[in-house]
């Protein structure tokens, strides 16, 4: 729900042509870095990949990481997707900040051991407070593009 809503901020404040198909894309790269775990809803889809994936590198490891985002960025940019590769690095950039505020928290600068942690349990109650305060704002974004 995050991942909407700077979305939709994007959109509010940015021209953006193809809003849907941002929307879209925003959220793909918002999930696409839970690749690298089976339980995860994208990982459930590609088990094979994301089993590779966890074994070579861990669940929030280099995927988890500002530098697998502008990497995936970069390959979309050079190909002259910079509107794809942008989208993507939005959702992606979002994933990272939350789960920077999680306990087990992420390491942005991979491959430095350096693992920025913050206090929210993942489905503890602070973790469904802020799901409800991002759902009304969202909300809130999308009643006001009307």
């Amino acid at each position: 729900i995050f991942s909407l809503l700077l979305a939709l901020l994007f959109v509010k404040y940015f021209d953006v042509n193809n809003i849907f198909l941002f929307i879209v894309l925003v959220l793909f790269g918002a999930a696409l870095l839970d690749i690298d775990t089976s339980q995860s809803k994208i990982g459930r889809k590609v088990k094979i990949v994301s089993s590779i994936l966890n074994f070579l590198f861990g669940h929030r490891g280099i995927i988890h990481s500002l530098l697998f985002a502008f990497v995936v960025f970069l390959i979309f940019f050079l190909f002259n997707r910079t509107f794809l590769g942008l989208s993507l690095l939005i959702g992606m950039i979002s994933h990272l900040l939350l789960d920077a505020f999680t306990i087990s928290g992420v390491r942005f600068f991979y491959p430095s051991k350096f693992r920025f942690k913050g206090f929210v349990k993942s489905g503890g109650l602070i973790d469904y407070a802020l799901f409800f305060v991002f759902l009304a704002l969202t909300l809130f974004n999308i009643i006001s593009l009307f």
